[in-house]
């Protein structure tokens, strides 16, 4: 599965979002190359960070979005993260705008096709409600973190982080050989290991919870139910 980030469905806004003019007709010529493989086991998907600039623009974003021919729609909470420079912008949406985009961002995908865009999407589901009891107060919402235990991010200079969030450096992969688990069983990764194991962390961030969530037995048993039920029932904001 490949996620193209798309922060609106007209190239003024996308752009203007981004800072980046151009960058709209870059990403369409990238999502055509990928379309254009035809490749069977390839989901070509569509991403969206719901954030202060366009959380009043939904359903219309996902709706426009739809129609580009994605194979599937997936949105995320914007955060504050030290990787993208987030730190000091006010750009988290308010809860009940969150709550009303991701579900477009659901009716939308109702339309994904194959077993593997719909497995996301039974996750997606789950999180998106979690993620909008988590902005309006309940940090009870997410699963227990295990970031740094069951997953992790490489930069694009070979730095690994347990999560983007915290960015707490473990080590780069250029100098260990390219031998990720020196770098996974290093004293910093235990350290940090150390350290998460006596604090609750609780933040929407997509790339982590979606492995949380399958990690937890109540969300799993959910995430399972909403995939054999199918996409006509599935809600944002529940359990």
């Amino acid at each position: 599965m490949v996620n193209l980030s798309l922060d609106h469905h007209t190239p003024e806004r996308h752009d203007a979002i981004r800072g980046a003019s151009g960058a709209y007709a870059h990403l369409m010529a990238t999502h055509a190359g990928l379309a254009g493989l035809g490749a069977a086991n390839l989901t070509v998907g569509m991403h969206t960070v719901i954030s202060q600039a366009n959380q009043g623009e939904f359903p219309a974003i996902a709706q426009g979005i739809a129609r580009l021919g994605a194979d599937s729609f997936i949105a995320e909470c914007a955060e504050q993260r030290v990787e993208l420079r987030t730190m000091e912008l006010r750009i988290t949406p308010d809860p009940k705008a969150f709550e009303r985009a991701a579900a477009s961002v659901l009716d939308v995908d109702a339309r994904a096709r194959g077993i593997v865009a719909r497995l996301a999407r039974a996750v997606r589901s789950e999180y998106y409600g979690r993620v909008a009891r988590l902005l309006a107060g309940d940090t009870t919402a997410m699963p227990p973190c295990y970031a740094g235990f069951l997953s992790a991010q490489i930069g694009a200079d070979g730095e690994v982080w347990p999560c983007c969030v915290l960015a707490t450096p473990l080590g780069r992969l250029r100098e260990v050989g390219l031998d990720f688990g020196k770098v996974w069983r290093s004293p910093e990764a235990e350290a940090f290991r150390t350290s998460a194991r006596n604090r609750r962390c609780a933040c929407p961030l997509a790339n982590a919870a979606y492995t949380n969530l399958i990690a937890s037995p109540t969300a799993a048993a959910r995430i399972a139910a909403a995939f054999v039920r199918g996409p006509s029932r599935d809600r944002v904001g529940t359990g």
